[in-house]
């Protein structure tokens, strides 16, 4: 489990208001208890069956292509409450996600539920999951436990928690390194390894079996990532301002990577 942290943001996402889902509509679903409870809830399918590459060597690096590689968590307000977008997580293949809202020890509990324990052996995919929930912001920021139950009964669930400054920053984000083997997973399915934000083409790892290959897309580095084993394509820097998005990244070791990972 990662660190939980607060953090008060100076941007707004205009695109926030529209959920994060491939499409999908979003659909209703069941609360667990008092308190915060859901108004609506969407799931993108499995963002390694998608046929677009991400990432470019014939112009500059967009937010999208750097997005591709981050885990954020993303939150605006909607009619009575907020709407918290996880971007990029990783999951069961094949599982079939609803989402549920309950109260945990003074946290919102944000659950992704496989119900039917359906899992394909394709290894992991990346997901984005909306929720629209009704609630109120609290002095201090809301603590949130987000809780992925991929086979309810038969497995324990996989927990962690972020507290979102929901009081003082009513949009915002947080992005770190998205989940590494995920990405490895995604990158061989979409030949997209040594683009943007991906895993480096070396070995150890699923994007090292192209020999002789460079290691990167031109004009990238690879460099650490979520830790010092998890190499990524990233964009070299001198200062804040050469890397993108604004106030997402920030130039640090002449890398630019997410500047509040959470």
């Amino acid at each position: 489990m990662r660190t939980s942290t607060t953090l008060a943001l100076s941007f707004a996402l205009a695109s926030l208001a529209l959920a994060c889902g491939n499409g999908d509509s979003i659909v209703t679903g069941p609360s667990l208890s008092s308190g915060p409870s859901l108004s609506a809830f969407d799931g993108s399918p499995c963002k390694k069956e998608s046929t677009v590459r991400s990432g470019s060597v014939q112009q500059a690096l967009s937010a999208d292509d750097v997005y591709a590689g981050l885990q954020c968590v993303r939150w605006a307000p909607v009619d009575g409450g907020f709407r918290v977008v996880l971007l990029n997580f990783e999951g069961a293949c094949g599982a079939e996600w609803t989402g549920q809202v309950g109260a945990n020890d003074g946290a919102v509990a944000l659950r992704l539920v496989n119900p039917l324990c359906l899992v394909a052996a394709c290894g992991w995919c990346i997901y984005d999951w909306t929720f629209d929930v009704r609630m109120g912001a609290s002095p201090g920021g809301n603590a949130f436990d987000i809780v992925v139950d991929t086979c309810p009964g038969t497995q324990q669930p996989e927990s962690e928690s972020v507290v979102l400054p929901l009081d003082t920053q009513p949009t915002g984000e947080l992005c770190r390194y998205a989940n590494a083997n995920a990405l490895g997973w995604q990158a061989m399915a979409l030949d997209t390894c040594g683009a943007a934000y991906m895993p480096c083409r070396e070995e150890p790892g699923m994007c090292g079996t192209s020999a002789g290959a460079a290691p990167c897309d031109a004009d990238l580095v690879c460099a650490d990532g979520a830790d010092a084993a998890a190499h990524v394509c990233q964009s070299a820097c001198a200062a804040d301002s050469d890397c993108t998005p604004k106030g997402v990244m920030k130039c640090e070791a002449s890398v630019c990577r997410p500047a509040h990972p959470w």
